[in-house]
């Protein structure tokens, strides 16, 4: 399926002195220049404060911050690092390790925590905790853990599983608090219990994320106290929300990652674990760390943009209407804005084989269409099964438009993914069974007069089909189906 958008109205786009003596300036250089080799030496020992893989003189000269996200507001931040050891070292100001512990009250076996064994385990970033279903970490019953607004945010890995995996847990004296668990169905969900109500469930209507497909994900909960406002993130995205009736108590009992809970405890892998005594904001939320995660929407992970020597907070680099993403998949270089106006097999530039869909046998014909008032272009020719590795989300959808609006596939695990594209009407199409399908994120743009048009092919006579929806802010809009 081929889909696109257009719009009537047009989018807006060193030196001795003469003497033999050292001048003041002279000296001033031999300073400068003892000075930075110290500075050299330091940073040698902390290119990367955050441990993240990202180099903090790449991050300097890009604008983005060397240390954590809000570093005065961190209660814990646990990067479960540790090779032969029963606790996780805490990074934050109050170095409060969490204790490994087992879930059915065992001593843990030597062998496990030891170097090699069953639970210090290679991760996303550096080391990671595999709890196995057997294992949990907990945290000291101290004052440092009174939440009212908080954050929390982990990494997890687990293959699928029709069960609840608790992530983390926390309560207070009266067993009131919040609980991060996975759905039977894939999906990350939030449960509160509080004396207003228990069992207050925050959770996407519609699979946005599969979480138990055997991939990293981030987990991340914020929670406003002022207006009760329990918002869940996953891999940097709000998915869900609620206001909450009631809040828990200033006291502390127990705050657990990977205990059961209400459900069973984590089967899989857990990483850079933070809690926050602050509701972060959403961009906030995407920076635990940055590494993995789209920051400038082209398709390029920021670890990825500092490889390809992109720029992490640019769509287009070198500004040739390639968005750095697409250059990295059709194997262009994103800083030589030249490599947009190279002749492909077509006779056609790259760049006009990009936005004509890469289909150079019908560009004339599929690519013109008021390609000046084109508001979005979908041709799901590059796509997660057959873009390079450097794509950061391998659900991403690009957009072959001006208006490069980045998509993404919502509701897949790896399988479906790969199912998710085949043969279409032109090239590749965009196979869908009835769950998945693909948001587009919301553009200033203004459509007023507009077309859609898609080609598009099913089976399924015996229900309604929707193929296209819109909706503004107040959620008022059309659908084609």
């Amino acid at each position: 399926m081929r889909f696109s958008l257009t719009s009537l109205q047009h989018l807006n786009s060193k030196r001795s002195s003469p003497s033999g003596t050292r001048s003041q300036a002279d000296l001033r250089a031999v300073f400068l220049l003892a000075v930075l080799s110290i500075l050299s030496v330091v940073l040698g020992y902390s290119a990367d404060f955050e441990g993240d893989s990202l180099q903090d003189s790449w991050k300097v000269s890009h604008g983005m911050p060397t240390q954590a996200v809000a570093p005065e507001s961190l209660a814990g931040w646990w990067q479960l690092n540790a090779t032969n050891e029963l606790t996780a070292a805490d990074r934050s100001s109050n170095n409060l390790a969490l204790t490994l512990t087992t879930v059915n009250g065992s001593l843990v076996p030597p062998g496990a925590v030891a170097e090699g064994g069953t639970i210090w385990r290679p991760a996303l970033y550096d080391n990671g905790a595999d709890l196995q279903g057997a294992y949990y970490f907990t945290a000291q019953a101290n004052a440092a853990y009174a939440l009212t607004d908080f954050t929390f945010s982990a990494w997890v890995k687990t293959a699928p599983a029709s069960d609840y995996q608790v992530v983390a847990l926390y309560k207070d004296t009266a067993n009131f608090g919040w609980q991060v668990d996975t759905a039977p169905n894939g999906q990350a969900r939030l449960r509160w219990d509080t004396a207003a109500g228990a069992n207050q469930v925050v959770q996407s209507a519609t699979v946005q994320t599969v979480v138990k497909d055997s991939a990293w994900h981030q987990v991340g909960v914020t929670f406003t106290a002022s207006t009760g406002l329990a918002q869940l993130f996953v891999d940097g995205r709000l998915e869900a929300s609620r206001v909450i009736a009631g809040s828990f108590g200033p006291t502390i009992k127990d705050f657990r990652i990977g205990d059961a809970g209400y459900g069973v405890a984590w089967k899989g892998m857990v990483d850079e674990v933070r809690l926050y005594k602050k509701a972060l904001s959403a961009t906030e939320v995407a920076s635990l760390p940055a590494t993995y995660f789209d920051q400038d929407d082209d398709g390029l992970d920021t670890l990825h943009e500092m490889l390809l020597g992109t720029h992490p907070l640019q769509r287009d680099t070198d500004a040739d209407g390639l968005p750095d993403g697409a250059e990295a998949a059709l194997g262009l270089n994103a800083t030589n804005a030249a490599d947009a106006s190279l002749l492909g097999t077509s006779g056609l530039t790259r760049l006009q084989e990009y936005r004509f869909g890469l289909d150079a046998a019908n560009a004339t014909t599929g690519g013109a269409v008021a390609p000046t008032r084109l508001v979005g272009y979908w041709p799901f020719e590059l796509n997660g099964t057959n873009a390079s590795p450097q794509i950061a989300n391998p659900n991403y959808v690009f957009d072959h438009s001006v208006s490069a609006l980045p998509g993404r596939l919502v509701g897949v695990s790896v399988t479906d993914r790969a199912q998710a594209f085949g043969a279409g009407k032109v090239g590749t199409a965009l196979v869908l069974n009835g769950s998945p399908f693909v948001e587009v994120k919301p553009s200033a743009a203004v459509l007023g007069d507009y077309t859609v048009a898609a080609w598009v092919k099913t089976s399924n006579t015996a229900s309604s089909n929707s193929i296209f929806q819109w909706q503004d802010a107040n959620g008022l809009g059309f659908e084609i189906g």
